[in-house]
């Protein structure tokens, strides 16, 4: 791990630095997928927006901070049920919503931080499946995820109709 990071909560004072790394993660995303947000259009608004969904499905907003910056956040759902899917038997699971590191730190442990600590709060909370999305042509969260336990469970396949 990266020496001197802590993983911690949000704190309201953390909403500037936070929504940097929202842009961040637009930006990159946004290189393969053109239905993402463009970062130009993400306002102090995203965060406020992203505080009410942890407050639906039993979110959390964690920062990883190194050396008093902010560089990467993770936000963990352990709230969510498939209660009312037809085709499915009911359960519980969680899921990374969103994951971020800078540029600058990736690679150094950082992710895998994160991970562990939405999985630590996924497991508090007796919840027993853990999910997270990517994109299929960022390579590099795929080969972490894999490494880290995680398999890939569906594929879901889209066609552009113009």
């Amino acid at each position: 791990m990266s020496p001197n990071l802590v993983i911690r909560e949000y704190r309201p004072t953390d909403k500037a630095a936070l929504l940097g790394l929202v842009l961040e993660l637009q930006a990159f995303e946004g290189q393969w997928n053109e239905f993402v947000r463009p970062a130009a259009d993400i306002g102090p608004w995203y965060v406020v927006d992203l505080l009410n969904q942890c407050a639906k499905d039993q979110g959390t907003v964690l920062l990883a901070v190194r050396g008093g910056q902010a560089v990467g956040y993770a936000v963990i759902y352990v709230g969510f049920t498939t209660a009312g899917d037809r085709d499915e038997v009911e359960y519980r699971y969680g899921r990374i919503g969103d994951l971020c590191v800078t540029d600058s730190c990736r690679g150094s442990g950082i992710g895998r931080a994160l991970i562990a600590a939405c999985e630590a709060r996924t497991r508090t909370a007796g919840v027993k499946l853990l999910t997270i999305r990517h994109d299929p042509m960022n390579v590099r969260s795929e080969q972490l995820y894999a490494a880290l336990g995680y398999r890939a469970v569906q594929v879901v396949r889209e066609k552009r109709l113009d």
